[in-house]
């Protein structure tokens, strides 16, 4: 009975946000463990909107910035807007890192079929 319990408590945890949120803590232990990079987890840039646009990593290495949004499902809407996000930026981002960066979006491996 304990154990059936424990299963269905298990099953109540997984919900979708919680989900999302156990992809992004593997994504981040990931990296943040890989010495290949320097890591910032939660960068924020302002656009020329005026709009606060959120990506999950910046990595760095030999004088080239990735980017990053990660996503444990993704949809065409979700791709959209990151790119609006990215375009957005691109005046900025040219301006004080020199168009360096380079944009990625990490999806689970079953994230794709929304798209």
């Amino acid at each position: 009975m304990t154990q059936l319990l424990m299963n269905v408590y298990d099953f109540i945890q997984l919900t979708p946000n919680n989900i999302k949120s156990q992809f992004l803590d593997d994504v981040k232990s990931y990296f943040m463990k890989n010495e290949h990079y320097t890591v910032f987890p939660a960068f924020s840039i302002a656009g020329k909107s005026r709009l606060e646009h959120r990506f999950n990593f910046v990595f760095m290495s030999k004088g080239i910035s990735k980017i990053a949004r990660v996503h444990n499902n993704i949809t065409k809407q979700q791709v959209d807007t990151i790119l609006a996000s990215w375009l957005d930026t691109s005046e900025y981002r040219r301006k004080e890192y020199g168009d360096t960066e380079q944009l990625y979006i990490i999806v689970s491996d079953e994230g794709y079929n929304n798209i």
